[in-house]
């Protein structure tokens, strides 16, 4: 440690810790890292050389530990022409999302009507013919044509104040036959971020 650019070596004889002079440092874990009493020690030498123990609370604690947890996967399986707008995730507090589909069955019918994703009135899958949506295909944007998708082209998205992912039909024609399943990758940026997925299944 270094005071005033002199180099202080903190040490550990039996259970306490002290600087070199003597100084004693109280020994209750904290100098490694161990969270205490919902609070995590760190340690810095103050300007008279005294040991400080900087304190931070539980909730902020939490709120580093949910922004860098891993992204979560909301799935909805859509299996019915929608006809009109439906909510198949709906979204409280701030979360960064990404969506995308994968077509299980042909969608066939005597329709000529589009489906599409939005995120509020965001779209994130543009407009697409429903007959258009082949077994096995990622549905991404209007052109599904492939079964291996770089990441890069799912795009994500800050989202906040309860924007809800829908699928919206442009009209009432009925699928003879057809199923898709969206994903939804999300991971919360504040303590109250979530995302509950809906089916859709006709």
């Amino acid at each position: 440690m270094q005071d005033g650019g002199i180099s202080k070596q903190l040490t550990k004889t039996g259970g306490a810790y002290t600087l070199d002079g003597g100084t004693d440092v109280d020994d209750n874990a904290k100098a490694q890292g161990d969270v205490v009493n919902g609070k995590l020690g760190a340690w810095h030498v103050d300007a008279s050389a005294d040991i400080q123990d900087t304190a931070f609370s539980a909730a902020a604690l939490l709120s580093a530990y949910t922004f860098y947890t891993g992204w979560r996967v909301g799935i909805s399986t859509v299996s019915a022409q929608c006809g009109v707008a439906k909510t198949i995730g709906a979204t409280v507090g701030v979360i960064e999302l990404g969506v995308f589909a994968i077509v299980t069955t042909t969608i066939t019918g005597t329709l000529a009507e589009t489906l599409q994703v939005d995120i509020g009135v965001t779209p994130v899958i543009a407009a697409t013919t429903c007959t258009s949506l082949a077994e096995g295909e990622i549905w991404h944007d209007n052109a599904p044509d492939a079964l291996v998708e770089d990441m890069a082209q799912i795009e994500t998205y800050i989202v906040q104040g309860g924007q809800d992912v829908i699928i919206t039909q442009s009209g009432t024609d009925p699928w003879d036959t057809g199923s898709i399943v969206v994903y939804m990758r999300w991971r919360p940026l504040d303590g109250a971020g979530n995302l509950v997925a809906a089916d859709w299944v006709g």
